[in-house]
């Protein structure tokens, strides 16, 4: 216990910005789902019409699912891609008020979090979290490694 009255949990915290990423994720995917489609901002990649339909569906869809956590680790990694492109490629090499740091520094935000998700996983408040709980509690089931892995073993 520290001196606040309450043992840390990092496991609650990563939960927290787990949250919070979803949300931002699905107000900029709902965003750019209400404008015009294709969504401009793709206009600088490769398969401009793919991505401008894509990037849209990706923030909102993928922003659900870090939002209730899961699939989490595999839908950060998609993240941790799209905002290494758009934070480094696209924004830095663009000029403002939609290029430039001040427009890239969520993008940098967003993929450190994203980074944080794929090595710490969803945390405690997550589905990802529930359905590995329920599966350890499965017969013929249980956690049998340290990383939290299940193996089958006869119990």
């Amino acid at each position: 216990m520290n001196g606040v009255g309450w043992a840390p949990n990092p496991a609650i915290g990563i939960s927290i910005v787990r949250v919070v990423m979803g949300i931002i994720l699905v107000v900029a995917g709902t965003q750019k789902l209400l404008g015009p489609l294709p969504f401009a901002g793709a206009q600088r990649l490769p398969a401009t019409e793919f991505f401008g339909y894509y990037i849209p569906a990706h923030e909102f869809l993928g922003g659900l699912l870090i939002l209730f956590g899961l699939a989490t680790r595999w839908v950060a990694v998609l993240f941790v891609i799209e905002f290494i492109i758009t934070g480094i490629a696209i924004k830095l090499t663009s000029a403002p008020p939609f290029g430039g740091y001040e427009s890239a520094r969520i993008d940098y935000m967003l993929l450190a979090t994203a980074i944080a998700l794929v090595v710490a996983g969803p945390g405690l408040v997550s589905v990802d979290h529930w359905l590995a709980q329920r599966r350890s509690r499965s017969p013929g089931m249980r956690l049998t490694h340290p990383d939290g892995g299940l193996k089958r073993s006869r119990a």
